[in-house]
This record gives structure tokens, sequence and C-alpha cells, in this order.
């Protein structure tokens, strides 16, 4: 039986350690994003420096990061409400304590590397799946709108 998430830490027990455990691992598992981020965001722009005139280019470069910045702080905090609701306070506390040594910092930092890697290949998994599943839905039933069913109704019937 899966267990539905809740949308805040507040929703936990006073005495419920879970929460303070999972913003601790979250903030393990984030160690050094902010150079990989930096890392990836210098290799998108290194392309664009032939296309882009440098004033757009040199914008960019410092805009980017904090703009990211400011939209993974509700990601972090979902990524730590989750781990609350569905890991136990031994569970979490086991993972913290990979993460807190050299061996786990590794592994954390190699993990934020493959999820910046792979995301072209998300992004391109979720188009496609939306794509194709939209248009067997579409094909199966109406998907004309709204906008379509009011003009649809408002033409004399051909009878």
């Amino acid at each position: 039986r899966r267990r539905q998430l809740t949308l805040s830490l507040r929703d936990h027990a006073q005495d419920d350690a879970r929460p303070a455990l999972a913003d601790r691992l979250v903030v393990l598992s984030a160690n050094g994003m902010d150079k990989i981020l930096q890392k990836a965001i210098d290799q998108a722009f290194g392309d664009l420096d032939d296309s882009l005139p440098e004033e757009q280019v040199r914008w960019l470069r410092r805009n980017t990061a904090p703009v990211v910045q400011s939209h993974m702080r509700p990601l972090l905090a979902a990524t730590s409400a989750a781990y609350a609701e569905l890991f136990t306070e031994a569970e979490l506390t086991a993972m913290i304590a990979f993460y807190e040594t050299p061996l786990g910092q590794e592994v954390a930092r190699k993990q934020l590397e493959v999820s910046l890697e792979i995301e072209p290949a998300m992004q391109k998994f979720q188009e496609g799946f939306m794509t194709e599943i939209m248009t067997k839905f579409c094909g199966q039933f109406d998907c004309e709108g709204e906008e379509a069913k009011e003009t649809l109704a408002i033409k004399p019937n051909r009878h």
C-alpha cells in the first residue's frame, strides 16, 4: 500500500525527528551542487559565444545561477518532505552517516552530475511520452477543447 505524501514537514508530530534528519540529508546530498551547476551553465553557454552578442552571453552567465538557485529551493524542500515521509528515522540516520563520509560525499557529487547528464534525455522522454499518450488519448476521445465545442454549439445543424 502506497503512502500519500504530505505537503509540509509541519504535518509530522512534534517528537518526529524525520523532518530535521531529512533536511540534513538533503543538505549533505546537495553538497557541491553550486559548483556542478556553474560548470553546467558554463558548458551550456560555451556554445552561445559565437551565436549571441558578448553582452547577452555575459548577462546569461551572470543571471542564470541565481535564477536556478531560486527554483532549487522549492525542489529541495519537496525532496526533504518526501524523504521525511517515506523513510524511517533509522534509514535517514544511516543515509546521513554514509553521506558524511568521504565516499558518501563522492557518491553525492556523482549523483548530481548524473542528474545533469540525463536531463536532456529526461526532457526528451517527457516530451515523447506526453505527445504519444495525448495523441492516443485524443484518438480515443474528443480533444477539441472548450473553445471548439463553443464554436460548434453556435453553428447551425446541417440536418
